[in-house]
């Protein structure tokens, strides 16, 4: 099987809209609860389990509402959980956080499986906050 057909095949787990209406229901700036962070809106990322982003969104009015940056982190955090979830056990970025400390069992993780900026960022500037099609 050849690797594009199999990334295909991968279903997106929720579609645009629960994405944008989760992500703005948690985000201080857009009205959810206050969670001790610098409160501005944000962006959210959701990857297939092969580590493929389908969806993206931003929690503020415009895409300039909050940081272009933090793309690519919402990609690169969703990739993180995914590759250290099972079927049986799912872990979230907030779960990982005692153990990459110093001294920890997953120190130094973010070395290990540096993903690329190509794979995380499949949608053109136009459709950042729009589903990502295949």
């Amino acid at each position: 099987m050849q690797q594009g057909t199999a990334r295909a095949q991968v279903p997106c787990p929720p579609d645009h809209d629960k994405l944008l209406s989760a992500l703005k229901a948690n985000v201080k700036a857009s009205g959810g609860p206050a969670n001790g962070g610098f409160e501005t809106n944000e962006w959210a990322a959701v990857v297939t389990r092969d580590g493929t982003v389908c969806a993206a969104a931003f929690s503020g009015p415009t895409v300039d509402a909050q940081w272009p940056c933090i793309r690519l982190i919402a990609a690169e955090k969703a990739n993180t959980a995914n590759g250290l979830s099972l079927a049986n056990m799912a872990l979230s970025t907030a779960n990982l956080y005692a153990g990459v400390q110093s001294g920890g069992p997953l120190f130094g993780l973010q070395a290990t499986n540096p993903s690329t900026r190509q794979r995380l960022t499949q949608a053109t500037p136009r459709r950042l906050a729009a589903p990502v099609t295949r």
